[in-house]
């Protein structure tokens, strides 16, 4: 081989690697972009203060909820409490669909153990059929909560926070506010060892980007109670989320 034509074999390889990296480098600015446009779901936290209430129903349980202002007092309540679903991400979200989950009859099985511990006249059932869960007491009254109608929402778009500033409201379930405030009334009844956690309440957010691509979110909630007492209970509303595996 000549010098010449090493000269144009080397030329020939450089343009060749300048093209790959070029390439590559275009790839991943494109990815990177559309990655900036994807959608992301949050949920905010919250503080809220939980209080029996009997103007629907007469009951010594905590089914009040009302969120809570920076400086402790009651924000207005509307009829039924509900959290702050923000989106955080730069592109839009739609036909996002949430799921709640609950492991509602173990969480029945153990209110009605507690029930018996503290000899409270209250008895949980749980029908799988119509998914209705019921209660029957002397003390706490009688009503039925239907989970399955309470288990999704549907919105059809959450934009982003910078175009709309006000979060989109996601209404918690009635089910997890009565059994945790079930919960909570019971333990009050008798001194356990340990102040018990609320019931494992999930939320799956099932959704479209503009691109039609799918994208799952899953969150977990959690409670951080700083006031506890037989008229109900203060706390902190967290919403931890979870990776798909």
């Amino acid at each position: 081989m000549t010098i010449d034509q090493t000269i144009a074999l080397a030329a020939s390889l450089g343009a060749c690697l300048a093209a790959i990296a070029t390439f590559l480098t275009v790839s991943q600015m494109a990815r990177q972009r559309k990655a900036s446009y994807h959608p992301e779901l949050a949920i905010s936290s919250l503080a809220f203060r939980a209080l029996s209430d009997g103007s629907v129903i007469k009951s010594p349980l905590a089914l009040h909820w009302v969120e809570m202002a920076n400086d402790g007092q009651s924000k207005p309540a509307s009829h039924a409490f509900a959290v702050p679903l923000v989106n955080i991400g730069l592109g839009a979200a739609k036909n996002v669909v949430a799921t709640w989950s609950l492991p509602i009859e173990d969480v029945v099985d153990d209110l009605n153990k507690r029930a018996q511990e503290t000899k409270t006249a209250a008895r949980f059932g749980y029908n799988k059929k119509n998914g209705g869960l019921s209660l029957e007491s002397e003390i706490f009254g009688n009503m039925t909560s239907f989970w399955t109608a309470q288990q999704t929402a549907k919105f059809d778009y959450v934009l982003p926070a910078g175009v709309q500033p006000k979060p989109v409201m996601l209404e918690l379930p009635h089910v997890f506010k009565l059994v945790t405030a079930a919960l909570f009334y019971l333990h009050g009844q008798k001194e356990f060892q340990e102040f018990p956690n609320a019931p494992p309440l999930r939320v799956t957010f099932d959704y479209l980007d503009i691109a039609d691509e799918k994208h799952l979110a899953t969150f977990e909630i959690q409670f951080h109670i700083w006031l506890f007492s037989a008229e109900g209970f203060e706390c902190n509303m967290e919403f931890a989320k979870k990776k798909h595996g």
